[in-house]
């Protein structure tokens, strides 16, 4: 790796900032993530899926308009 993290090193190093909007991540967060999601497609569509997941649940919309949104 770029940075001298193992693979193994690299996963357990960035499952905290999977968790975490992209705006607050630090800037090892940022180099390491980037290391990582070039690395594994998989990780980085199941990263944007759960980021615009979030994104939607945060949005204060009515139900009906929900639903429709999602369908």
């Amino acid at each position: 790796m770029p940075n001298g993290d193992t693979p193994r090193q690299l996963l357990l190093r960035s499952r905290h900032l999977l968790f975490k909007p992209q705006e607050r991540w630090t800037l090892s967060q940022q180099s390491r993530a980037l290391i990582l999601l070039d690395r594994s497609p998989k990780i980085e569509k199941a990263y944007l899926l759960a980021s615009k997941l979030t994104e939607f649940y945060n949005l204060k919309i009515a139900t009906e308009l929900a639903k429709a949104k999602l369908a």
